[in-house]
């Protein structure tokens, strides 16, 4: 056998054993924010072991959220057995600064999270809103639904009680089509019909860990959130979400 062949055989024969390179959120276009409380290099923890810093994965710059204060900064957990940031309901958050990108007409917004205590009305786990006029998103719950917000006149519901129950991790995607439509999916099935929407034209940071800097604060854990500045279909929309049932252990 000529020497060439051999090595190119053995070449033939590596990339085979290792096979096609796992699923990433970046595969996707339009990726804008990407936090995995999995990946313990993104995360930055203070003296008592509570996170200052959760690096976006993205590859934009700028985008990583964040807590100076140190009373407000939440510790670790878990969602079934994988690392997540676990939030209080009562000071903790992280903030991203808000940039050009963040307007977000259209988006898709993909959440792994968990609720301690579902009896804690007007609860989200991401937000964008200075005033309730200029919302741009809120995804969480009220009182009584699982829902995510637009704008102050329009709302997207969803069945509370097939949406957050205590303690049991959910996988929540809220998708918006320009000033149309938006739809919210809830462990991959769809918990909403199409609802007509308009949203505000907030500059404010988002909050992670809550809804507003410093509102609607969120009892229980967050995995993973994502986001992009466009619309999925089916079929990419399906992509993602077996990506994050596949590392979460959602339903």
């Amino acid at each position: 056998m000529p020497p060439y062949r051999k090595y190119v055989r053995k070449w033939f024969l590596l990339n085979a054993e290792v096979g096609p390179a796992p699923f990433s959120p970046a595969d996707v276009a339009n990726l804008e924010l990407w936090l995995d409380g999995s990946d313990s290099s993104t995360i930055t923890l203070d003296g008592s072991n509570n996170v200052s810093q959760w690096d976006d994965k993205s590859g934009n710059s700028g985008r990583d959220a964040v807590q100076a204060t140190v009373a407000r900064r939440p510790p670790l957990g878990t969602i079934n057995g994988v690392q997540a940031l676990d939030f209080d309901g009562i000071d903790d958050l992280l903030t991203v600064t808000h940039g050009s990108w963040a307007n977000l007409s259209s988006y898709s917004i993909y959440g792994v999270v968990s609720m301690d205590d579902t009896s804690l009305a007007f609860r989200a786990w991401i937000g964008k809103e200075a005033t309730v006029a200029t919302r741009k998103f809120i995804i969480g719950n009220d009182g009584s639904t699982g829902l995510f917000y637009n704008s102050v006149l329009e709302t997207v519901n969803v069945s509370k009680a097939s949406t957050y129950a205590n303690n049991v991790p959910v996988l929540i995607s809220a998708h918006k089509d320009g000033n149309t439509t938006a739809r919210a999916y809830v462990n991959g099935s769809a918990s909403s019909a199409d609802t007509t929407v308009t949203t505000g034209t907030e500059a404010a940071d988002i909050a992670i860990g809550a809804g507003a800097v410093g509102s609607y604060l969120w009892p229980g854990q967050v995995g993973e959130i994502l986001i992009y500045d466009t619309h999925h279909d089916n079929t990419t929309r399906g992509l993602i979400e077996a990506y994050l049932k596949a590392k979460w252990g959602t339903p």
